[in-house]
């Protein structure tokens, strides 16, 4: 799915490169966890220049809570991470009845502003995500 800024040479591209299964994962204190989810690919370009190109393990749960956070952004709402790939969905403001605006961050930084036509686009964005389950 691709998620477009002002240009055609601003986007966000998220595809799924591996689904993973669930299974004993070891976490840093010895714990064990089940994980699954997929192995996300993502490249972010801004004007035409490749900012980001990662592959990332996300869970079920970080994909629905982006897509959740998209279907909501009728108000102001925290930032969402995308897995551990320092991405993130950061509302920024709304113009007018039905016009959101959300930033694409990196580590912390601003590196994509995305219009959203509320009820439309962001939902439509939602269902794509979601689709990536």
């Amino acid at each position: 799915m691709r998620i477009y800024g002002n240009s055609n040479e601003d986007y966000l591209d998220l595809a799924v490169s591996a689904r993973t299964a669930a299974g004993p994962a070891q976490e840093t204190d010895g714990s064990a966890q089940t994980t699954d989810g997929a192995q996300l690919q993502i490249r972010l370009v801004v004007a035409g220049s490749e900012q980001v190109k990662a592959t990332v393990l996300a869970t079920p749960g970080e994909i629905q809570a982006v897509a959740d956070w998209l279907e909501n952004m009728w108000d102001e709402v925290p930032p969402v991470p995308l897995g551990a790939s320092g991405i993130a969905f950061e509302f920024s403001h709304r113009e007018h009845i039905g016009e959101g605006y959300f930033y694409i961050t990196v580590n912390g930084i601003k590196k994509l502003l995305i219009y959203e036509q509320l009820g439309t686009s962001n939902t439509a964005h939602a269902k794509e995500i979601r689709e990536l389950l």
